[in-house]
């Protein structure tokens, strides 16, 4: 096979195959999910502490979990979560929070809903918060059959 043609044949593939491989990458990225400990047991720890001082008084626990959090909050954006009580709550003075108290009150959700801390903190970034998908336990199960 003469050297001209090997390379005209090679070329097309070796392209579709970065190609292929760049896509692949980029949905892994995308496809983070709150299952991958996106958050630090330190940060929740702070996050218990605002939610006992600032959020309990109106809200129990139990809205904040389980079914409830999952019909609300289930394959959305960690982003929309965070832009939702960075904005609305405390409800007698919403957004008057520090987004790093927001953030970290987020963690402490993700932790009620039993969802596994990691090394790192979540950072009050809505760019990389938009890139994490909010994923529950009971949702990542497979269904039985």
């Amino acid at each position: 096979m003469k050297p001209q043609l090997l390379i005209g044949v090679a070329s097309p593939l070796i392209l579709s195959v970065v190609v292929s491989a760049t896509a692949c990458a980029q949905k892994a990225r995308t496809e983070r999910t709150t299952l991958a400990g996106v958050y630090s047991e330190p940060q929740a720890a702070r996050g218990q502490d605002l939610y006992a001082g600032m959020c309990k008084s109106c809200h129990a626990a139990a809205t904040h979990t389980g079914v409830a959090f999952e019909k609300s909050w289930n394959g959305h954006p960690l982003s929309e979560l965070f832009g939702f009580i960075s904005t609305r709550m405390p409800k007698n003075e919403p957004g008057s929070l520090a987004p790093e108290e927001y953030i970290d009150v987020l963690a402490y959700l993700l932790k009620l809903n039993q969802m596994p801390a990691g090394p790192a903190e979540l950072p009050p970034d809505t760019t990389v918060l938009g890139a994490i998908r909010i994923q529950t336990h009971a949702a990542a199960k497979p269904p039985i059959r």
